[in-house]
């Protein structure tokens, strides 16, 4: 391609210079150099003309070919293949497809319609093929029944898009039976390198077995030997079979034996020995069980746990005797320290069973103190049910308040004053909340002066009404614990009810004397009632 695009500049170039001499052979009246320039001006344009024929050539090729390595790729396929392009023309086919189609090699076949070469018996599932990869679609033809099954074939339609965005059609074929039978070659070499890799690594495994198997050898005889267990095993002729290094110490300290396998135990150890150990070996060899005993081996204070065990062949038959003697020397003086505290528990249990009675007798008491405090509960509730009887049978309204002001009491004739001023009262409220917000600031002193003690009577115009209102603190084992307010409604008309006032100030200084004093009934009532109130406080404390 650049040797084409070189000739077209140079020619250019050379037009250029043509075109040049023939102005200046005009310019100077040179005809025949002029006629001389103009046949080698037509030469070129028959040359440049040729070179644009070669350039157009090359780049039909050049567009038709989507890369130079399809065709390469192409005869990759043992089977027919081709590419198309989407006016269903050859782009690149390869030399199986020229056989199947029945073209020479030499025949250029690219750039071409497909139906020029295509065999007859083919058109209609290729027409069919390219409609559905035309839509976009993949398309895969079934085997035919009639064909031979080796050389019939399956065709595969599918739409692509290469690196120019432009899009194409490739064609390629299958044959099922061929690729069936690779396939199971293929399967059966597989399974076979799987067989052969199994061989090798069982092969592998097996040797690191019998590695395993020695180094697990091993490590078993120096665990037996690091044990402090004592472990020997003999067969039935009393031979020893196998030791292990405490129970050989312990053989030489305690008899002076040196002891060695493949000999008889009954020939190597002494007497006292044999006569301890032999009747429970002879029943392992004989009832072929298994047999566990605890024994002071060595009188010496140290108690070791024996497990007789026999060793049986695969003909299940008793050849032999296991014997492992542990020391548990540790464990019986912890089951005897146990054994202590279990006693010392016990007997702590006892004593907690005495303090349980005790406490169950003190619970009792209680309850017997608390059905009492229940008793003398509802005898509180009974006088206080007497004494608000009492308070409410009086004419004056009564209000007790606390230290906040709040009413803590109020009689029926205090209930009926506020509700014919239309306001509504009950325990706990604010009392200053009744006041009138003028009034305010002056019941608030009249309220703070009678809770630090002083008695304080007044006639107050309260809702439209004159009143007497005397207030008087209430007294409590030397405390105040709140005020009572004694209300008395005088009428409006003062001149009428009291045409003199002297006679008014002498009738309330006498009542006044009469409500703060001790002997006025319904303080008596009410001290009485706080003292047992306080009095039952003070024993529920003490229960």
């Amino acid at each position: 391609m650049l040797a084409p695009i070189q000739s077209i500049l140079l020619k250019i170039v050379t037009l250029a210079c043509l075109l040049g001499s023939i102005a200046w052979a005009v310019y100077f009246n040179e005809s025949r150099l002029a006629v001389a320039i103009a046949i080698a001006l037509f030469a070129f344009g028959g040359s440049f003309m040729l070179d644009q024929a070669l350039l157009h050539r090359m780049k039909r090729k050049i567009l038709l070919t989507p890369s130079p390595l399809v065709p390469a790729l192409l005869q990759l396929f043992d089977t027919p293949a081709l590419l198309l392009d989407k006016d269903q023309k050859v782009v690149a086919v390869n030399n199986n497809f020229r056989v199947w189609a029945g073209l020479p090699k030499q025949k250029a076949v690219e750039g071409q319609l497909l139906w020029c070469f295509l065999p007859d018996h083919a058109l209609a599932l290729w027409k069919k093929g390219l409609q559905e990869a035309m839509e976009g679609k993949s398309f895969q033809s079934e085997p035919s029944e009639n064909s031979d099954e080796l050389n019939q074939l399956v065709w595969f339609f599918t739409p692509i898009q290469l690196g120019d965005n432009r899009t194409y059609i490739a064609v390629h074929s299958r044959r099922p039976a061929v690729n069936a039978l690779l396939r199971e070659l293929k399967e059966q070499n597989e399974k076979l390198q799987s067989k052969i890799k199994d061989l090798e690594k069982t092969q592998s495994e097996l040797l690191l077995a019998k590695d395993e198997l020695w180094e697990q050898q091993a490590n078993i005889q120096a665990l037996i030997d690091n044990a402090h267990d004592f472990i020997f095993s003999i067969d039935f002729r009393y031979k020893l079979i196998s030791y292990n290094k405490a129970f050989h110490d312990y053989i030489r300290q305690q008899y002076g034996v040196e002891l060695s396998t493949h000999s008889s135990l009954l020939k190597q150890l002494p007497p006292e020995f044999i006569s301890f150990w032999r009747p429970y070996i002879d029943k392992v060899l004989n009832d072929s069980c298994h047999l566990n005993i605890e024994y002071d081996l060595l009188q010496n204070n140290k108690f070791y746990e024996i497990a007789f065990n026999p060793i049986i062949n695969k003909e299940q038959v008793t050849i032999g005797v296991a014997v492992f003697a542990r020391d548990i020397t540790e464990r019986k003086k912890q089951e005897i320290q146990q054994a202590q505290m279990l006693q010392e528990l016990e007997e702590q249990a006892q004593k907690l069973r005495e303090k349980e009675e005790e406490l169950q007798s003190h619970i009792q008491e209680l309850q017997q103190t608390h059905r009492q405090l229940i008793e003398t509960n509802r005898q509180l509730s009974e006088e206080e049910a007497y004494v608000r009887a009492v308070i409410d049978n009086v004419q004056e309204g009564i209000v007790v308040i606390d230290h906040d002001i709040n009413i803590t009491l109020f009689n029926r004739a205090a209930r009926q004053f506020f509700l014919s001023a239309g306001l509504a009262v009950h325990e706990g409220m604010y009392f200053l909340s009744l006041v009138p917000e003028e009034q305010l600031n002056h019941w608030r002193r009249l309220c703070e002066k009678v809770l630090q003690g002083q008695s304080t009577q007044t006639l107050e115009y309260f809702h439209e009404n004159m009143h007497e209102v005397l207030f008087s603190p209430i007294h409590y084992h030397n405390e105040i614990i709140g005020a009572c307010l004694l209300i008395k409604g005088i009428s409006t008309q003062l001149s009428e009810l009291l045409p003199d006032e002297a006679e008014m100030l002498e009738r309330i200084q006498k009542q006044n004397k009469e409500v703060a004093g001790d002997e006025n009934p319904l303080n008596k009532e009410l001290k009485n009632y706080k003292e047992k109130i306080e009095s039952l406080k003070k024993q529920a404390k003490r229960d």
